[in-house]
């Protein structure tokens, strides 16, 4: 499948309603999605690269998707 930037994974952040707060050398995305507290942190200066295979589907669980193809239909419906 396609690689994932995290642009994209702060995109599924922010239509998820999660609330974002930035530290000297992260970015902290966390609230309640789809029934459950979710807590996400990405490193800042990220934003164009790919996020690597196994650090995408820890990402995909902690946000509360059942499997990589929910979340990219998610992230296409956005």
């Amino acid at each position: 499948m396609a690689t994932v930037k995290f642009r994209h994974l702060i995109s599924v952040c922010e239509a998820l309603d999660l609330k974002s707060k930035e530290t000297k050398s992260c970015l902290i995305f966390e609230g309640t999605a789809n029934g459950q507290y979710r807590k996400v942190v990405i490193h800042l200066h990220s934003e164009g690269r790919n996020i690597a295979t196994g650090t995408f589907h820890k990402y995909v669980k902690d946000l509360g998707f059942t499997s990589e193809d929910d979340f990219r239909r998610f992230l296409d419906s956005i």
